[in-house]
């Protein structure tokens, strides 16, 4: 948030909050559609790619290039005794800001072998770029790839399994051959992907977010396989609750989810709307219940 980046400067996720974690990315510029921004969030107005007969067209990043990594060896020198997670944008992610997504779910039907096409070539970048991540001093790999809106997910399971999760394993595999642990982040309601994700090696679930998940159902089921890494509500109480209200989501989350470990605390994209006394005992709370 500007408040905050203006008041601690750069780093004031760490400055300002004490951040465990430090969330780092490539300088990976892929092709990009028009944009224009609302409420913190770039919308796609328009395809940059109209037609998948263009694909030859498009110019991608080359990701044996050094600069690509020059941000996160900066943030490695920077916090020498924080994690580092390395964001790492998945295939549906990439071509959405080139072919946006109601585009997307069409072509699945009309033009299957060329948007496997363009998914390859997308996802041939990334595990290069992953490999290569996983040569530096990074704690994870954290894949973000919103598979998922709040009814359940974008597509049937079957299809995700055809077109989508055998391209994100290719940046996956290629971290877990080097032994730096996966994480994934869907927004939305994935419960049906979830066996899936643990089955793909994935290590740590973002956000799962609690009104479209049960937490303790998700805690029998799957302590011991796949950890979370957020599990706080950014999308009514902590930005619309009283202090006291995030208080209690705070402390009741942590008593689901952190018992016996498995809980990395945090949250998603926080709304800019959010009132800063709630970010303040959002974190204080998260605190208190880890010491």
């Amino acid at each position: 948030m500007a408040q905050y980046e203006q008041q601690y400067g750069e780093g004031w996720r760490v400055r300002a909050f004490d951040a465990d974690v430090v969330e780092t990315f490539f300088n990976l510029a892929f092709p990009c559609s028009p944009t224009v921004e609302e409420s913190g969030t770039a919308w796609v107005t328009e395809p940059l790619l109209k037609s998948l007969d263009d694909i030859d067209s498009l110019r991608m990043p080359d990701a044996t290039n050094d600069e690509v990594y020059s941000l996160i060896q900066k943030d490695i020198e920077a916090y020498p005794d924080r994690a580092i997670f390395v964001d790492t944008p998945g295939v549906l992610t990439v071509a959405h800001g080139i072919r946006e997504y109601s585009n997307i779910l069409m072509d699945v039907y009309d033009s299957p072998d060329q948007l496997k096409e363009l998914f390859g070539r997308i996802s041939d970048i990334m595990a290069e770029a992953a490999a290569r991540a996983c040569e530096m001093d990074i704690t994870a790999l954290y894949v973000m790839d919103d598979i998922a809106y709040r009814q359940g997910l974008l597509m049937s399971l079957p299809m995700l399994d055809e077109f989508v999760f055998p391209f994100n394993r290719k940046p996956i595999d290629a971290a877990r051959k080097a032994g730096i642990p996966v994480l994934m982040h869907s927004c939305g309601r994935v419960t049906d992907a979830v066996d899936s994700f643990v089955e793909q090696g994935i290590r740590a679930l973002n956000p799962l977010q609690p009104h479209l998940h049960d937490l303790p159902a998700f805690k029998r089921k799957y302590h011991g396989k796949l950890a979370v890494y957020g599990a706080l509500d950014n999308t009514y109480v902590i930005p619309d609750g009283t202090p006291e209200e995030v208080r209690a989501h705070v402390r009741e989350t942590f008593e689901v989810l952190g018992e016996g470990g498995g809980l990395i605390f945090s949250t998603h994209d926080i709304p800019l709307c959010t009132p800063r006394e709630n970010v303040e005992a959002m974190v204080e709370e998260m605190e208190r219940c880890a010491y």
